[in-house]
């Protein structure tokens, strides 16, 4: 064993205490000894899952996404799980982005139990993702119906705004998320969805304004999302000072790295370094099977190696499964730059359907030559 030769001498040097963390990790071994002790205990391995989604969205480590699939393998294949197992399925399969799957499970287990609150919310959450922003809708105001309250007004918030209700959507979420409900990561989500919204009306003050009151909220890094987006979002407005600020850590996700990456070529900063790392760091999670993020790919494709073909191949794949504004974004920004604006058609047809109203994107579909017609505005 190491004898410090001084009371003074450093071994260890510890993490911040974190106290949620800490009950996370403690809860996550309660679970472990349950399941060796029976390993059938449904109740336990699916609780012990959704903490390990948990824990991988908290601190941005993807193996937890790994040890939560193990978990649940006993029940992967089955056609009717217990309930718990299915819900937390569901939750692994959207995080896999297996939209359908855990679509066909959510509505499977809405069937029988119609009032499980947490199922609606994540069936609006995987609905949002694949483009179906009217349905989406309705599954928050089920939601709503049985949980009142911050997370039900800013889901209600979220998928109205995707649907042509985008000012609509921003006054009434904003008394509930300036309000003092709600732990630290649901008043994030309601700041976030706040500046996703005044984003695309093109309200960038305010937009700004709740990207810091989200991180403010929620501090953590974790998946990388919300720092991601705000990043996006500063480059966009030409603010790529803002983005090395919020981004000055000395280990970042590739996502993130990618941003900070595309701030420094903007306020021509020498980036050879980090350029380096970011590509050495990008082949050794290529080479482990972890670039399956199509999004992150794509975008690399786009903007920091000038590859549209490429870039426009990755966003066209993603756009099959996936459909968000940022998605859109990427897709018309890729075909712009590739010349190919046909590419760019199967987007502006979901604009016209779902309503849409994002002030860079109307913007990029006149520059591919299509008129914008049949997009609704706020009734």
């Amino acid at each position: 064993d190491l004898v410090p030769a001084a009371d003074t001498t450093v071994v260890q040097v510890l993490k911040a205490h974190d106290a949620r963390g800490d009950a996370l990790a403690l809860e996550i071994k309660a679970l472990r000894q349950r399941l060796r002790t029976n390993a059938e205990d449904a109740h336990a391995a699916s609780r012990l899952s959704v903490r390990y989604i948990q824990r991988a969205k908290h601190q941005g480590d993807a193996r937890s996404f790994g040890y939560a699939l193990s978990v649940l393998q006993p029940w992967w294949h089955e056609h009717a799980p217990p309930v718990v197992i299915r819900f937390a399925r569901a939750m692994l399969r959207q995080h896999q982005h297996d939209f359908r799957g855990a679509l066909a499970d959510l509505d499977a287990l809405l069937r029988h139990h119609p009032r499980h609150a947490q199922a609606w919310l994540t069936r609006a959450g995987v609905l949002e993702n694949i483009g179906e922003t009217r349905a989406a809708l309705q599954s928050c105001l089920v939601y709503q119906r049985l949980r009142p309250g911050l997370v039900a007004s800013t889901c209600v918030a979220s998928a109205s705004s995707l649907s042509g209700r985008s000012s609509r959507a921003y006054a009434s979420l904003l008394p509930y998320a300036t309000g003092a409900d709600g732990t630290p990561s649901e008043r994030a989500w309601a700041h976030s969805t706040l500046a996703e919204i005044a984003a695309r009306l093109g309200q960038n003050e305010s937009a700004e304004k709740h990207y810091v009151d989200a991180i403010r909220s929620h501090t953590q890094l974790g998946d990388g999302y919300l720092h991601s987006e705000f990043a996006d979002f500063l480059l966009r407005i030409g603010q790529p000072q803002k983005v090395l600020a919020l981004l000055d850590k000395p280990s970042l996700p590739l996502g993130l790295a990618l941003r900070r990456l595309l701030a420094l070529r903007a306020t021509h900063t020498a980036h050879h370094s980090d350029l380096r790392q970011y590509t050495l760091a990008r082949q050794r999670a290529q080479a482990r099977g972890g670039l399956r993020h199509l999004h992150e790919e794509a975008l690399a494709a786009l903007t920091l190696f000038e590859d549209p073909d490429t870039a426009l191949r990755l966003a066209a794949t993603l756009w099959e499964s996936q459909r968000t504004p940022r998605d859109a974004r990427l897709l018309l920004s890729a075909a712009l730059a590739a010349g190919e604006p046909t590419a760019a058609a199967t987007v502006v047809e979901w604009i016209r359907q779902s309503g849409l109203q994002d002030a860079t994107i109307d913007a990029l579909v006149r520059r591919l030559g299509f008129d914008g017609k049949g997009v609704n505005r706020d009734v």
